[in-house]
């Protein structure tokens, strides 16, 4: 392939033994008009999944572009591949983890004709299967999702499953530079692509997203998790200039609250009550989600103000006669 592909597609993989093969697979299905090239970031794995994708490679040689890590390195696989991919001249951008798989042979060719009719659209993406290890699978989108939404509304927290979505390249001239200091880069990046355009949803459903405890966002503790967003989330804000800072403030008053919650779990009292404190901090009117909210509103009294928590005990015990 002498000339730049229509769409450039996104695969990192570690230890992807097992899925790998069906990922590249359904990719290579794809029904279009269009040229498409897959950048693969094999990440020094520990099993097959290397050799499998130089398979493929050797297979299909202009539509597999193979990039290898001498050592596994989350972070520089990663650059790597947003490099390859940003830097392809391609016009649009889609993404697909070595453990998912897409299901519709016709999906690239719908989200790209639907890109190219609708200039002021910057993301589209679809519903997927969210598969777990057990088998069992659900919808990941709800029905309440809108075919419309905007980077307030991603801001408030990403609905969009990474192996669904397909968005426009050269938005901005580059990545900026905080981006790979941050772990969730991937609604990260839905939110630079926002700023210049809605997003779009298919309820359909065209592809297959895994849920197991091997990925690399599942494998952290909720502590964590919660302590990177927050991370992600202040450098946004500052970002955006703190357009919306209401917004970001309110989420991560949440995300305070959530790790507070975790504190008081492992019985790190003190430090649970410093957090819930930033939470309020974060976000004051708080408080009137705690005025409908019993168990809320008990849970923040017990800790911030115990004398008042026994007070509203004692005086409930007597009017109950217990």
């Amino acid at each position: 392939m002498n000339f730049p592909p229509k769409v450039s597609i996104s695969i990192p993989t570690y230890n992807h033994e097992k899925y790998i093969g069906q990922a590249i697979d359904s990719v290579l299905s794809q029904v279009t008009d269009f040229a498409y090239k897959l950048y693969v970031g094999e990440d020094c794995s520990l099993d097959r999944t290397r050799e499998i994708c130089i398979e493929y490679k050797k297979n299909n040689p202009d539509k597999i572009e193979l990039l290898l890590n001498d050592k596994n390195d989350f972070n520089l696989n990663s650059r790597k591949i947003h490099n390859a991919c940003f830097s392809s001249g391609s016009d649009y951008i889609a993404m697909l983890d070595g453990d998912d798989y897409w299901a519709d042979p016709g999906k690239l060719q719908r989200q790209v004709d639907y890109l190219d009719a609708n200039s002021d659209c910057a993301i589209s993406f679809h519903n997927v299967w969210a598969i777990y290890d057990d088998g069992e699978k659900e919808e990941y989108c709800t029905e309440s999702q809108k075919e419309k939404s905007y980077l307030a509304d991603i801001l408030k927290g990403n609905f969009i499953p990474s192996c669904s979505v397909l968005f426009r390249n050269g938005l901005f001239e580059k990545l900026p530079d905080w981006f790979f200091s941050v772990t969730d880069r991937d609604r990260i990046l839905h939110c630079l692509n926002a700023e210049h355009g809605y997003i779009k949803y298919f309820p359909e459903i065209m592809a297959a997203y895994r849920i197991h405890g091997n990925g690399v966002w599942q494998k952290k503790v909720p502590m964590a998790q919660h302590t990177e967003t927050i991370k992600g989330y202040e450098i946004l804000n500052k970002h955006l200039g703190y357009r919306f800072d209401k917004i970001i403030k309110k989420e991560i008053s949440n995300r305070y609250s959530s790790i507070a919650v975790e504190y008081y779990r492992e019985g790190k009292i003190k430090h649970a009550r410093s957090t819930m404190t930033k939470s309020f901090r974060e976000n004051p009117m708080r408080i009137v989600g705690l005025l409908i909210s019993w168990a809320q509103l008990k849970f923040v009294l017990m800790l911030l103000f115990p004398q008042i928590y026994k007070f509203l005990r004692r005086q409930a015990r007597k009017s109950t006669g217990s």
